[in-house]
């Protein structure tokens, strides 16, 4: 059992002054830029394959306007699942253009287990490990929407619902939606009244101009642009959208929290360049105009992982989706021995273990008038 600043074994995990972050995340020019993803993320490579360069931003093909899209059917009794096949995409497994799944298969189910397991096989670890030193990021984003009583919020990759719970808790009427059954399943058991379903981002199952407010946190990327149309959709006019993604994560203190994510395969840790690179100065609000809203704003998102010791870290990192690629590349013992050399480096005396990561957050409004 670790004990906060006295552990006793192993003995490098002895309290000592936290030191500088050696790993290089963001790439200067011309090189690859290596980030390591949060939640949202359990993609596998680019897509086309090769090295992705650190100019690269936003995919090119951004969507001009708020159009119509056949709905997609609720997961309910009788729904149809055809558009599953060859819809494989979501927001963990989305790459560039191609959607492909973690397992470099194309055009069956495969790909929608494979997103389950990388998030769901411990679902009950992220819900009560991980996700809870997200509540920073949650609160400050309602606020700065004004989520209030009687707003009709949607929650995009949601998750296991702890967004959801707190929106609620501040009056809203809420929705969500996710890849992953089992999150899913954790998500309607903390939020029993909400409309939560198991579905692809890309292919809402609600009516247009249904929602005042939809969020994503960390859930919407570079790769996944048509994203923001198809929420354009489901929003009312003049509703608004707030949206965070992973910010400069080279001067974030807590980047050392991420460095474990670095094992998993090459073509997968270089993909990460274009999905972080909607948090780059000017790229997402360059998307959100480019998909017909106003009123953009780009602010700072207040982020901190916290862990009672070395241990707890490792539980919590261990239930991601990139732990779960990186566990694919070298191994579960190898993954939890590099985190745990990693967190006991940052043990102080008479503290918890803190990680603060730079988060970058976007509001955005739909225009009166547009359907």
């Amino acid at each position: 059992m670790w004990a906060t600043g006295a552990c006793s074994s192993p003995p490098r995990c002895r309290p000592r002054p936290r030191p500088t972050p050696s790993l290089k995340f963001v790439a200067d020019e011309g090189e690859v830029a290596r980030q390591p993803l949060g939640r949202a993320y359990v993609a596998a490579g680019s897509g086309k394959g090769g090295a992705i360069p650190a100019s690269a931003t936003v995919a090119t093909r951004l969507p001009t306007a708020f159009r119509r899209r056949p709905r997609a059917a609720a997961d309910g009794p009788g729904r149809d699942r055809r558009w599953l096949k060859g819809r494989l995409g979501s927001r963990r497994y989305i790459c560039g253009r191609e959607r492909v799944d973690m397992s470099g298969t194309n055009g069956d189910l495969t790909g929608w287990a494979v997103v389950d397991e990388g998030w769901g096989r411990k679902a009950v670890d992220f819900a009560t490990l991980s996700e809870p030193s997200n509540c920073r990021e949650y609160v400050a984003l309602h606020h700065q929407l004004g989520v209030d009583t009687g707003s009709r919020l949607l929650d995009v990759a949601c998750g296991s619902g702890l967004a959801i719970e707190l929106a609620r808790l501040r009056g809203a009427s809420c929705s969500g939606i996710d890849a992953s059954p089992r999150l899913v399943a954790i998500a309607r058991y903390r939020n029993p009244d909400c409309d939560i379903r198991v579905g692809d981002m890309h292919h809402l199952p609600w009516d247009d101009q249904r929602f005042d407010v939809v969020t994503s946190f960390r859930g919407i990327w570079g790769t996944t642009p048509d994203v923001v149309t198809e929420i354009g959709r489901v929003l009312r006019p003049g509703g608004r959208l707030g949206l965070t993604v992973w910010g400069h994560l080279k001067v974030s203190p807590g980047v050392w929290a991420l460095s474990p994510f670095r094992l998993a395969a090459a073509e997968k840790v270089e993909n990460q360049a274009a999905m972080v690179s909607l948090g780059r100065p000017g790229a997402g609000e360059r998307l959100l105009e480019s998909c017909g809203f106003v009123d953009v704003k780009r602010l700072d998102v207040p982020f901190a992982w916290e862990f009672p010791d070395p241990e707890g870290y490792v539980r919590a990192l261990a239930s991601t989706g990139p732990a779960y690629e990186a566990i694919q590349n070298v191994g579960e013992e190898a993954f939890r021995s590099a985190a745990l050399e990693q967190a006991c480096q940052q043990v102080r005396d008479g503290v918890p273990l803190r990680a603060e990561i730079n988060v970058v957050g976007y509001l955005a409004r739909k225009p009166e008038g547009v359907d």
